[in-house]
């Protein structure tokens, strides 16, 4: 197999998992052929008797169910952008975004959303209390200097809390 051989089966994986993707998420945010309005972390207003619905702020099923489609898609994307954070104030904002999600989502969804915050800030603290790097100690991708240990994430904990998240949107929003 030459590398062209090689590199065209990969794209075509990647491109497969792509679609997956995309069509997981229309299977489970209930999509239909109307133009959905642009993801947005932790959207939604509020109803004056969240904490009485299974839907927490969201006003409906719909709007619960793909909402919090979205925040998974946004947290997937949370371990790649601590690595890549330098600043605690960065830190403080994905917590804080962290923080509105929980503030409107379900009930059932609310441990699994602190416990993400809680970790986001960890990975904050012991940023902060780490020396700011030498050019000869530049991030390597994993968001750990080469030659000194750096803050760390706990991925596992980390994607144990949004595969419950993700649990939820099989059990409640799926058909």
């Amino acid at each position: 197999m030459n590398t062209r051989q090689r590199h065209s089966g990969n794209s075509r994986r990647a491109l497969s998992a792509a679609f997956g993707l995309a069509g997981a998420l229309v299977v489970l945010t209930g999509c239909t052929a109307e133009s959905p309005a642009p993801p947005t972390i932790g959207a939604g207003t509020p109803t004056s008797t969240a904490a009485a619905t299974n839907w927490g702020g969201y006003g409906s099923q719909d709007e619960a169910c793909t909402e919090t489609a979205n925040n998974v898609i946004s947290l997937a994307l949370v371990p790649t952008n601590l690595s890549f954070a330098t600043d605690p104030g960065a830190i403080a904002d994905i917590r804080s975004t962290i923080e509105r999600m929980t503030a409107i989502a379900p009930a059932a969804l609310t441990s699994h959303y602190e416990t993400l915050a809680k970790l986001v800030n960890e990975y904050g603290s012991e940023l902060s209390a780490t020396p700011t790097p030498t050019p000869a100690q530049t991030p390597t991708p994993s968001g750990v200097a080469a030659d000194e240990p750096g803050p760390h994430l706990d991925t596992d904990a980390f994607g144990v809390q949004v595969t419950g998240i993700k649990t939820w949107l099989i059990e409640n929003c799926s058909g």
